[in-house]
């Protein structure tokens, strides 16, 4: 804000078309009860002339050289704004390919989750179905085993009987 109020006291508004937020109408100007700040860097208050007074031709030139030195700040500063917002608009582009992709591949994701429910579903339906088979299942091998046991003593038996009556 400093470097701001100083570019208005020298009586230089300039235009930053890639920053809107510091137009030269929304700069403030400096109130008669504020002391005056001191500028940082290079620039000194050498080149600032006193109101009323003829500037000197050292200050004129000071004050050129100080006005050349901020068109090209001024610039720099365009140069730098201008490949920062290509960049974040790189960035927001890049970003935008990432979150289509993601959608893409959540729909897939989404898509192949309805389908294992449903063949889940299916295969309960299956096995819903298949309980009572199973519980008959279950009684044709415990008859069997009833029948195995009855055909196991019958053969016992018959061999005691043909071993009493001598047929072989």
């Amino acid at each position: 804000m400093r470097s701001l109020v100083f570019f208005w006291r020298l009586g230089a508004v300039f235009s930053f078309p890639s920053l809107p937020f510091l137009h030269p109408g929304l700069m403030r100007q400096p109130s008669d009860t504020e002391e005056p700040l001191e500028p940082k860097g290079s620039f000194n208050s050498d080149c600032i002339s006193e109101p009323g007074s003829a500037p000197s031709v050292s200050a004129v030139d000071k004050g050129a050289e100080a006005l050349d030195q901020l068109r090209r700040a001024h610039a720099a500063m365009q140069q730098y704004m201008t490949a920062e917002m290509e960049a974040y608009a790189e960035d927001w582009k890049l970003l935008g390919n990432c979150n289509e992709v993601m959608e893409g591949r959540c729909q897939e994701v989404r898509a192949s989750a309805k389908d294992a429910v449903k063949e889940l579903e299916k295969t309960a339906e299956l096995m819903e179905h298949s309980l009572p088979q199973l519980a008959s299942i279950d009684k044709i091998e415990a008859q069997l085993a009833t029948l195995t046991e009855a055909v196991n003593r019958i053969d016992e038996y018959s061999k005691a009987l043909a071993d009493r009556f001598e047929c072989t």
